[in-house]
Parts: structure tokens; C-alpha cells; sequence
């Protein structure tokens, strides 16, 4: 038995003193560059000009690009993406021009993802910039990337993403809907008529300068921290994060219902039956509220 196993040592001692030589041969012709080790394919920079013309709806979808959405001073749609062999990006409309959709279409097999890189990392997002005329909706997948927005308005606005972090600033919508599971969640300056609802898994939710009758906020494990919020009704639920920051005072009273387990509870004087209601109810977490000055 000793003898198979100094046989199995001795011969994955030859593969790799091998593998050693053959790769610094490699190195010796390249002139020790590193970087002709790289397995990770070239992308190129592309750019779509798309006319906005009876658009009304949009949505992108990508795998693991990053997604960054702005206003544009133009009256068209400007795609500015990187592709290569196995991934490139289709742009499709639908019902004359009203539906447009711009989706990453991903070959690669799953051997192909399992990437070498010793270049430093070249940003490769997809960048999409709109006019500044009201869309009736705007839809964003992303399996992996961040998502970052700002500048625009929109009727119904809705970011879905695994574990990329979300970025909002500077959006006027009727109904926002944020979805993440690991990322961070971030809304700065933003002016919603209806209903916001974020939910993430263990991420940060992070709420600045936000106006909007309703918020929900549903996180389990992530902290949740406010400067300046203004709502006729906030709900925020957590199992163990803290809940910590500021509300507007103005326009009327406010009836706090907070509730935790094990946590520190600090907040202003309650109104029974106020004209607002601010509501919390975490397990573990402290929750800590004032109002802004």
C-alpha cells in the first residue's frame, strides 16, 4: 500500500515540476508578461443608437455586467455596451416601436465563465442613456452586476438583482419596486407618488432625501438607515438588522408601532391615531429614530 501511494507522489511531483517548466518556457517567450496567461476573452466597446420615437416601455436584462441607466440630453436611446464571440447584447422593440428591450445574450459555457486574468480589471458595463420624457415603465434583471440609475422619471420602475449592489438618485416615478438578495440597496433623492417596496436578504438599505406616501422596507439580516424621510406610511421590517436615522417632522403627526425582541428602542413621542404612521418591527436589531432638523 506505501509503495502505490510513493508511486502516486512521485508522479503528481512530475506533473507539476511539468506544468512549472512549461509555463516559465511560456513566460520566457512572451518576455515574462503575465498577461499572455489570460484566458478571459477581449471585449470591444460597441455603441447602438436606438430612435425613442412611441417608446414607452423599457427593460434591460443582463447576467453579470453592471448596469448604468441615465438621462440623456437627447431625444434618442444611446447603448453603450462591450461584447465579444460569446457575449453580445440584442435590441428588440415590439407593438410599433412602443416596447424596447435590450437583453446580454450570454454563450459562454459553463468551463468558459472559470476565467485567468493577471491584467488589471477593465470595467466593462452596459451603459444605457435615455431622454427625460416619462416612461410608463422601466424593467432591470441583473444576475450578479450593480445596477446604478439616476435622472429621469418613470411610472413604474422595478430593479431586480442577486447580489449586485442598487444605486438610485434622482428619480421621480409613481411606484418603485427594488429587489436584491446579498447587494446593498441605495435611494438618494427620490419622488414617488404612490409605493416604494425594497426587499433584500442580507444587504444594507440605505434611504436619503425620499419622498413617497408609502414605503416598505424588508430585509433580514442587513441594517437599515435613514436621513430625511418623508411618508404617510413607512413600514420597515428586519430579523436582525438595526433600523437607525431621521424622519421629516412636517405635515402633522406621527403614530410610531416599533417592536423589537432584543434591541434598544428610541424614538419621539407617539400620537394615537396620528395622520402618519411609522412602523418597525425587527427581532434582534436596536431601532434608534429622530426627526431631521
Amino acid at each position: 500500500m506505501f509503495r502505490h501511494i510513493k508511486i502516486w507522489f512521485v508522479t503528481a511531483g512530475i506533473f507539476i515540476v511539468s506544468g512549472i517548466i512549461i509555463c516559465t518556457a511560456i513566460l520566457a517567450v512572451n518576455g515574462f508578461d503575465f498577461s499572455s496567461l489570460n484566458t478571459e476573452p477581449e471585449r470591444t466597446k460597441s455603441e447602438y443608437q436606438i430612435p425613442r420615437e412611441n417608446a414607452v416601455n423599457l427593460t434591460i436584462e443582463t447576467s453579470d455586467s453592471d448596469i448604468i441607466l441615465k438621462k440623456s440630453e437627447k431625444n434618442g436611446i444611446k447603448v453603450t455596451c462591450y461584447e465579444s464571440e460569446e457575449i453580445k447584447y440584442d435590441i428588440k422593440d415590439s407593438e410599433e416601436g412602443k416596447n424596447i428591450k435590450i437583453k446580454e445574450k450570454d454563450s459562454r459555457k459553463w468551463y468558459q465563465i472559470i476565467n485567468i486574468n493577471f491584467s488589471a480589471t477593465k470595467e466593462t458595463p452596459l451603459t444605457v442613456e435615455i431622454p427625460d420624457k416619462v416612461w410608463e415603465s422601466i424593467e432591470i434583471k441583473s444576475l450578479s452586476g450593480d445596477v446604478n440609475v439616476s435622472g429621469f422619471s418613470s411610472g413604474d420602475f422595478s430593479i431586480e438583482t442577486s447580489s449586485g449592489d442598487v444605486n438610485t438618485f434622482n428619480i421621480n416615478a409613481k411606484n418603485i419596486d427594488i429587489e436584491s438578495s446579498s447587494g446593498d440597496i441605495r435611494l438618494n433623492d427620490i419622488s414617488v407618488k404612490d409605493d416604494i417596496v425594497t426587499e433584500t436578504l442580507s444587504g444594507d438599505t440605505k434611504v436619503a432625501k425620499v419622498f413617497s406616501n408609502d414605503i416598505e422596507i424588508n430585509s433580514i439580516s442587513g441594517d437599515v438607515n435613514l436621513y430625511k424621510l418623508y411618508a404617510i406610511n413607512s413600514s420597515i421590517e428586519t430579523s436582525s438588522g438595526d433600523v437607525l436615522g431621521n424622519i421629516i417632522e412636517h405635515s402633522g403627526t406621527v403614530e410610531f408601532e416599533v417592536k423589537s425582541s432584543s434591541g434598544d428602542i428610541s424614538v419621539p413621542l407617539s400620537y394615537e391615531n396620528g395622520e402618519r404612521i411609522f412602523s418597525v418591527n425587527t427581532k434582534s436589531g436596536d431601532i434608534k429614530i429622530g426627526y431631521s432638523e
